[in-house]
């Protein structure tokens, strides 16, 4: 399932989920339908986004989460989903790696943005990066700043 976060001019988030496998139409045309969620702007939604920027170079846990908006832990890892579009794990990744990339992209070195994001070590860090955009680091640092 493939999603998108869009917000509009007044503020309000949408999620859209492109279901998988697509349908075919009337002329075998494919055509993924595309179901559309409000985001309800819920308080509690809006601080663990709030908390999770604040917080993207350190490890982040659900417990942690769960004190920044003074609910438990099972309804943070319940509701999470429902919210973002995806688990805690996955939302606080892509938001390492955007953050990874421009980074990247405005000249830091591979070995400040892996300290900066809190990995563990440049390995890491280049292994998860190239894993998630299929290319290195490096190589992206490369195509950023051609020598």
């Amino acid at each position: 399932m493939d999603i998108q976060d869009l917000q509009d001019n007044s503020g309000t988030r949408k999620i859209l989920k492109h279901c998988w496998p697509p349908d075919l139409d009337d002329f075998g045309e494919i055509h993924a339908p595309v179901i559309l969620i409000d985001y309800r702007n819920k308080a509690w939604a809006e601080t663990l986004k709030d908390y999770i920027e604040s917080h993207l170079g350190q490890k982040i846990t659900t417990e942690q989460l769960a004190v920044a908006v003074g609910c438990s832990a099972s309804f943070v890892a319940h509701h999470f989903e429902s919210e973002f579009g995806r688990t805690p794990r996955q939302y606080i990744l892509e938001r390492r790696m955007a953050e990874a990339r421009s980074m990247l992209e405005s000249g830091s070195s591979v070995l400040g943005t892996a300290d900066r994001l809190g990995f563990y070590d440049a390995f890491h860090f280049s292994k998860t990066f190239k894993h998630f955009w299929k290319k290195s680091p490096i190589c992206f640092r490369a195509t950023v700043f051609p020598s």
